[in-house]
């Protein structure tokens, strides 16, 4: 299976540029059938970053599949 990952920011309020926002989902999506895995949701700070790579490597751990 392939897994990528994206993120997105979240607009509450007024909108501001994506740098400014301070909501953001991370996004975890088995590529061929598009199916959403897993998703994060914080500041865009190395502690949601650190949360969705131990999610990734739990998958990793479970399915050996490094292809993402």
């Amino acid at each position: 299976m392939r897994r990528e990952g994206d993120e997105l920011y979240t607009v509450v309020g007024r909108r501001t540029d994506a740098h400014a926002s301070e909501g953001w989902t991370a996004v975890i999506m088995e590529r061929s059938s598009r199916f959403i895995v897993d998703q994060r949701c914080g500041a865009k700070d190395a502690a949601l970053f650190e949360s969705v790579m131990l999610t990734v490597c739990e998958y990793i751990s479970q399915t050996g599949d490094l292809s993402f």
